[in-house]
Order: structure tokens, then C-alpha cells, then sequence
């Protein structure tokens, strides 16, 4: 991330350099100095104080007017540059842009339409200078045409705890938000950072690690000497993916790539570089989606739309994709930056200095709908500003926001962390999440296991993850509207199976916690199979029972010598006899399907139990719905 007080330090600077070495260029040059040095307070003081002295000098009012645009006093500005104008309206040309700027940010549109197009006028504008006046006219022209406003956003610091002296930005969370990591740039360069959620509060952030060299030129940890990160952690906070610029080979390419690293435990692993999307020009801004199986970031390689575009790589079995432009919808002619992709799947977020908007760089959402991505809407301007927004984090349940802004206080211009309650119109579909510890029943040992999350109506799995192999826990994102399988599955022990369906609109989008424990295969162990389905009334499998009655074949398979006894049950609503007819005859057509897979019929039997082995109440819908299962036993 590049600083403006350093380019405008060197531009004052330059200025000052040009003329003679007056008492009023001594004074000017003592407040340069100052600034440079971060003694902002004393730098403006040191201004006023010749300014008091000395009026109508205009480089002291150029210099003033550039500090307090920095610090967004624009109202401090103004005056300064209107005497400027006064004085000597041809001093800088770049002074009426400022002064447009100015006005812009007190929304008078008229006066700074009619002070950036005198900028415009000017014969030696440099290309950069024309393509920032003309977005300003476009920017005109979209602030007066939104007549939806926004309700006002609260924004809330996360705190000195997280904050600091110097610049925060680029904030992510876990998919439960227990923990957020973040880049901070500071006198040593940029390092990726942490803290962990205290309840409203936040613990004493630290670096994620400490720079290791395996020898002089290898690194083995996540932060070098250099600068890194422009992150991402995965929503089952197990993957970090990152940016590290000037790695030396051969584990990076060109000035900044692209790196990921694994964490178990409580241990991150050395990081790798990704050489699927990574050149030996400039990688950085990854976000990995909540499956895990796209990767968004951001390149300014040849043959892209504008100065950086946001690209996507899906990931393989061999790695990574070749990497994909988004397009000319989302990618523009100037600088997209910071692509998130909320784990909905459909809702992209990103900041971006060329698409119509209130200045600078503002943030924007695009929604994938019909196989592509839609025109991007801008964030509105409770949350864009005439300044830089140049990241924004939305969690998982899709209705709090993180944010990089300026805090502009005590004439600071560093950026800091806040959080806020994100507007509905610009929140994703609706998301909760499942998360768990694996354990053995019988021992209490944290299992590693595979988690697998499919979708009932098209049998077609979503993804795939492993329970840590030290702790036992994961953490998986659910889309509202859908009806899934969830099974945890390890060898050697029976399946742990569940049903889900969560409607975004019936306020049950509480996140589960789960505590699941494997029972080793062995006799006497019984399991639930709750995605078995029938006909209501009805004995006939349904097509969407086959998914999970094919991981019962793959066990028996795996296990030649297992037997088991499938066993049907019913609630207590009917006749009671029936309800035993019922039962059986269920549990017999699982075990026919178990025969025509390939198991041999001696290794199976099958027993009807009607309601007479409920574990739950018949009371409700919602127990009697639990007390209709079947169920494994291990003979």
C-alpha cells in the first residue's frame, strides 16, 4: 500500500527546491522537514506561524491546503486555496483540482464541476491528471443521479488493542469472527498480524510470526524482512493465503507473488508459493473461497484490462487453473483492488478507482447471476468517500463489515480498522455455518476427518474438508435455501450423519455447534442414517438416499468381516401394527440395496421397531421428524 504523505512531501518539497532561499522558504522547509519526520503538530504550526507572518505567500498556502486534504479537512482547505486563487491563480495547476476536491466533499457539485473543468483546460497535463479529471466529471455525474441514500453507518473502532500509531488495513476473519488478522504497516515495513475476539472486545494484537531464514536467503516464516501481506484466512481458518513481495528465489518469481501456508494446531506451516498464477510481474490481494476451490486476486500482467485486474484460478488436483480475467464489467481501465468473495459464492466485493463513484477509491459488489458477473454496484456514500476505501470483509453471516478508513484525527492520515453493521441492500445471500470438534467416542482423541457437505435435491457434493488431525475441529459455511447432507467420515470408524435445511426467511440461521463423536467399527456400535428417505407411508427408496447408502457399501467393502443389522423406525402417529409393517419393510429395502451393490446377504440383516425405540419426543413435529430414522448396528 503506497502512502500519500510521502509523494506529497517529495511534491512540496520539490516546489520549495525551485525558488531562493528565503527567510519564508527557510520556515517552509523546517515544516517539510517536520512533516517528513512525523512531527505533524509541530509541521503545522510551523506553517501557520509563517503564514501569520507572511500572508500572501502562496507556497505556504499550497502547502497548508495539501496537509489539510490529506487529513480530509476540506472545510480548513478550502479558504487557504481560494486566497491561493486570489493571489496568484496560476501558482500550480493542480490547485483548482484541489480546490474541485474541495467542494466535492461539502457535495457543492456545481462549483467543483466548474473548477475541475478549468483543471481540465490546462495545455501540460500529464495523462494521469487528465484520466483523474475526467473520472471526477463521471463521478458528477453519478453523485447527482443517486437519489436512494443510505441510512447512516455507525462505525466502530476496533481499538487500540488492534489500531495503532501506524497504518491497519486489509482485515479478515474466520468464519465464526473468534479471530482477525490483519496487515500493519509500520517503520519496519508490512507484516500480517492478529487478535482474537474477547467478547465485544479484542485481545493485544501480535504478528503472526517472527522472520526465519532456513539459511541467508530462505525463508521458512510467514513475515520476512520485506513486506507482507494483503491476506486472506479461510473461513475453517486453516488456510492463509498472502502476499510476500521481494522473496528471494527460488521461492518467489518478481516483486510481489502469491504464497499459502496450512495450519494444524496451533502451528502455521512454511509457506509455498503458488506457481499456477503467479509471473515474474506483480501478485497480490488473494481471497480463497469459503469451498475452497477459487482463488480471486489481483495482477497487473500483460494482457490485462487496466492497471491491476482481478483475476480467478480454480483449483485442480494438480494445483491451481490458469488464471482467468474477470472482464471488462468488473475490471476497468484504472486500478481494481482487494477482491473479496463472500462465502455465499455469488457475491464479489472489491475497490476499485475508475467505476463511477464519490472519488478516489471506492467499494463496489458484483453478484454472479446467468453464468456472469453483474454490473458492479457502488457501496453508497455512507461507506465511500472522496477519499480511498480500499478494502472492506464482510462475515460469514453476511450482516457485519470490516473496513480499512482514515482516521483523520489529531491530523493523523493513518488508516485504521473499524467494524459496522452492513446495509441490507449490499449484504450477500444469506449464509450461516456448521462447526464442530471430531473425537473418538470411546477415548476422547481428536479425530482427523473428512467433512462432506452435499446437496440433497441434485446428489452432487459441495465440498470436502478435514477436521484438524490435532484438535478435531473444522468450520464449514451452509447457503440458506437448500437442503443438505452433512456426513463425517474416517476409516475404521461407523459415518456420523445429519440433515440440514435452513430458510433465510424463518430466522433459524443460528450457527451449529457441533460435538461429534466417531464410534470405532466394532460390535455393538449403532449409527443414524438421517439422509435416508422414503415416500410418506411408503417403503420405496428415494433416488436421494442412494449418496449416503453408498458410503454403508464402501465400509462393508473396506470391511469384508463386518456384519449389521439395519433396523427401521417410525413415530407413534397411526396404527401401531402398521407402524411395525412399516418399519421392517424400510429396513429391508436398504438392505436390498446394500445386495444389489455387492454386498453378500448373509453379512446384512434387517428388523422393523415401529415407534418403540423413540430417543426423542412425539409430541412435536420436530421429534417425531427425529424419531423417523434408520439406523446401522454393528453385529
Amino acid at each position: 500500500m503506497k502512502l500519500k504523505i510521502s509523494t506529497l512531501f517529495l511534491l512540496c518539497f520539490t516546489i520549495i527546491l525551485g525558488h531562493a532561499q528565503t527567510r519564508q522558504n527557510e520556515i517552509v522547509n523546517e515544516a517539510i522537514s517536520l512533516y517528513g519526520f512525523g512531527r505533524i503538530d509541530e509541521a503545522f504550526k510551523a506553517l501557520d506561524d509563517c503564514i501569520a507572518k507572511y500572508p500572501n505567500f502562496d507556497q505556504a498556502l499550497y502547502i497548508k491546503a495539501n496537509w489539510c486534504i490529506i487529513s480530509k479537512k476540506y472545510g480548513d482547505a478550502l479558504p487557504l486555496l481560494e486566497k491561493l486563487e486570489s493571489i496568484n491563480p496560476k501558482f500550480n495547476p493542480q490547485q483548482k483540482k484541489l480546490i474541485a476536491e474541495c467542494y466535492f466533499s461539502m457535495k457543492n457539485y456545481d462549483k467543483a464541476e466548474e473548477y475541475i473543468l478549468e483543471f481540465l483546460k490546462h495545455p501540460n497535463l500529464s495523462p494521469q491528471a487528465q484520466i483523474y479529471g475526467q473520472r471526477m466529471v463521471k463521478n458528477l455525474d453519478f453523485v447527482r443521479s443517486q437519489t436512494n441514500k443510505t441510512a447512516n453507518i455507525v462505525y466502530h473502532n476496533l481499538g487500540p488493542e488492534v489500531n495503532s500509531s501506524f497504518n491497519e488495513y486489509f482485515p479478515s476473519t474466520n468464519g465464526d469472527e473468534s479471530t482477525i488478522y490483519f496487515t500493519r504497516r509500520d517503520k519496519q515495513g508490512e507484516d500480517i498480524w492478529l487478535s482474537y475476539a474477547q467478547g465485544n472486545n479484542w485481545s493485544t494484537a501480535y504478528k503472526i510470526d517472527e522472520p526465519e531464514l532456513e539459511n541467508e536467503m530462505r525463508y521458512v516464516s510467514i513475515n520476512t524482512h520485506s513486506n507482507d501481506g494483503a491476506h486472506t484466512i479461510s473461513t475453517n481458518g486453516r488456510q492463509l493465503l498472502f502476499t510476500s513481495c521481494h522473496r528471494p528465489a527460488p521461492d518467489g518469481l518478481g516483486s510481489c507473488d502469491i504464497f499459502i501456508s496450512f495450519k494444524k494446531g496451533e502451528e502455521w506451516g512454511r509457506p509455498k508459493m503458488i506457481p499456477d498464477v503467479n509471473t515474474r510481474g506483480w501478485e497480490s490481494q488473494p481471497c480463497l473461497s469459503a469451498d475452497g476451490k477459487r482463488l480471486f486476486f489481483v495482477s497487473s500482467r500483460e494482457g490485462g484490462i487496466g492497471e491491476s485486474d482481478i483475476y480467478m484460478s480454480v483449483r485442480t488436483q494438480e494445483g491451481f487453473s490458469t488464471p482467468v480475467n474477470l472482464g471488462a464489467k468488473v475490471n476497468s481501465i484504472g486500478a481494481e483492488d482487494r477482491p473479496f468473495i463472500h462465502p455465499d459464492g455469488q457475491t464479489l466485493y472489491f475497490s476499485s478507482d475508475a467505476h463511477p463513484g464519490y472519488g478516489g477509491k471506492d467499494l463496489y459488489m458484483s453478484r454472479w447471476e446467468n453464468g456472469e458477473w453483474q454490473t458492479p454496484i457502488n457501496l453508497g456514500d455512507q461507506i465511500n468517500s472522496i477519499g480511498d476505501e480500499i478494502s472492506i470483509f464482510i462475515n460469514t453471516l453476511g450482516d457485519k463489515a470490516y473496513i480499512a478508513k482514515e482516521n483523520n484525527e489529531n491530523n493523523r492520515s493513518d488508516f485504521d480498522i473499524y467494524s459496522f453493521s452492513l446495509p441490507k441492500e449490499f449484504r450477500p445471500k444469506t449464509v450461516t455455518y456448521l462447526k464442530g470438534i471430531v473425537s473418538n467416542a470411546k477415548t476422547g482423541q481428536p479425530l482427523k476427518a473428512s467433512i462432506k457437505l452435499s446437496d440433497i435435491a441434485e446428489s452432487k457434493s459441495i465440498y470436502t474438508l478435514n477436521s484438524d488431525e490435532k484438535s478435531g475441529d473444522f468450520l464449514m459455511t451452509i447457503l440458506a435455501d437448500k437442503e443438505y447432507g452433512f456426513h463425517v467420515i474416517k476409516e475404521g470408524y461407523a459415518i456420523y450423519s445429519q440433515n440440514y435445511s435452513f430458510s433465510a426467511t424463518d430466522n433459524q440461521l443460528t450457527p451449529q455447534v457441533l460435538e461429534i463423536k466417531l464410534m470405532p467399527l466394532e460390535a455393538g456400535a449403532k449409527f443414524e442414517l438421517r439422509n435416508v428417505f422414503f415416500e410418506t407411508s411408503k417403503f420405496d427408496l428415494k433416488t436421494t438416499s442412494y449418496p449416503e447408502l453408498n458410503y454403508i457399501v464402501d465400509i462393508l467393502k473396506n470391511n469384508p468381516n463386518l456384519n449389521i443389522l439395519v433396523g427401521g423406525h417410525t413415530d407413534n402417529a397411526g396404527n401401531v401394527a402398521n407402524n411395525l409393517t412399516l418399519s421392517e419393510n424400510r429396513a429391508k429395502s436398504v438392505m436390498n440395496y446394500l445386495i444389489e451393490k455387492g454386498i453378500a446377504a448373509e453379512r446384512l440383516s434387517a428388523k422393523g421397531y415401529g415407534s418403540s425405540k423413540s430417543i426423542h419426543t412425539n409430541d412435536t413435529e420436530e421429534g417425531r421428524a427425529k424419531n423417523r430414522r434408520t439406523e446401522i448396528e454393528i453385529l
